[in-house]
């Protein structure tokens, strides 16, 4: 073969996402791909700058006359708040019609996102580089259908699981508090409620270990959904811890952000653009939390795979 050709079949090759070698197991981790992350957050910028402009541009509508803006909205109490939505309920239903389907549409479309974040994690280039959207392209053709598979089974299996933990809860506390006592049907209210919602939290675990093969094998959906549970099997607290406590500190960011929200919320200035910048670090952050758990989640389906 000449060398012409061989150029052009290693050409052909990177752009096939051929070319790519597979990181070992240590090496995968979220800060060696920081490029991916601060991808991901800018799509998650603009996905919310679309979800709220219908929003913003209603707010802006009606308070356009005022001296003071949409001051009032943040005003203690939130009486002018309640009484713009009492006003508003023909343009705020058309508005939630757009959100839902702007959000719903995020979702599915977030899945490029991600298989492109487990991939950067998962393969890097011959001269040991991030691979680039090139290479990751045939990941996502490959893997674009099975993760909406695993997005559909868990997020179906999540809401019939919580809807029956909410029912039984109920249920008890109604049948309950007459025998035991309200303090009692209470507590064990919040038992009920706290065994459901780890078990929710359980099948997202499953469900992410389930992307994490889809990328990592090229695995399917359904050998996906054995590897995930394979693996989440064998290392069940090791596992859920390591998402828990990344959960708990995004928790943590959004309280945060949402007190900092309630004192310089209707300010203009300085302390409005801080709130932008504020909000926009929670964002990042919360995408490297996040990466940093997919990363996990490689390497344990890497171990058991």
């Amino acid at each position: 073969m000449s060398a012409a050709s061989d150029r052009e079949s290693s050409a052909e090759s990177i752009r096939a996402g051929t070319r790519l070698l597979l990181v070992s197991n240590d090496a995968i981790r979220a800060r060696r791909r920081p490029v991916a992350i601060v991808g991901v957050w800018l799509f998650e910028a603009a996905l919310s700058l679309v979800i709220s402009w219908p929003i913003t541009r209603a707010v802006a509508s009606s308070f356009a006359d005022r001296p003071d803006g949409d001051a009032p909205l943040f005003a203690d109490g939130g009486d002018a708040l309640v009484t713009w939505l009492s006003t508003q309920t023909a343009a705020l239903a058309s508005i939630a019609a757009v959100f839902s389907m702007t959000v719903f549409a995020g979702v599915i479309l977030g899945t490029v996102p991600l298989i492109m974040v487990l991939a950067s994690l998962t393969y890097t280039t011959q001269d040991l580089r991030a691979p680039r959207p090139p290479h990751l392209a045939p990941f996502v053709a490959r893997g674009f259908w099975p993760m909406l598979g695993v997005l559909g089974a868990s997020s179906l299996a999540q809401a019939l699981f919580g809807g029956l933990g909410i029912a039984l809860s109920s249920w008890v506390s109604d049948h309950f508090s007459e025998r035991l006592g309200e303090a009692r049907a209470g507590q064990l209210w919040i038992a009920l409620v706290v065994t459901f919602a780890l078990g929710v939290a359980v099948i997202g675990v499953v469900g992410d270990l389930a992307r994490a093969s889809i990328v990592r094998f090229r695995a399917g959906f359904y050998t996906s959904m054995r590897s995930g549970l394979k693996a989440f099997n064998k290392h069940k607290l090791v596992l859920f811890w390591s998402w828990a406590w990344r959960a708990i500190v995004g928790v943590m960011l959004l309280g945060g952000s949402a007190l900092a929200s309630a004192r310089l919320g209707g300010r203009p200035g300085v302390a409005l653009l801080a709130l932008a910048i504020l909000h926009q670090l929670v964002v990042l952050v919360r995408v490297a939390i996040r990466t940093s758990w997919l990363a996990r989640a490689l390497r344990a389906v890497d171990v058991d795979g």
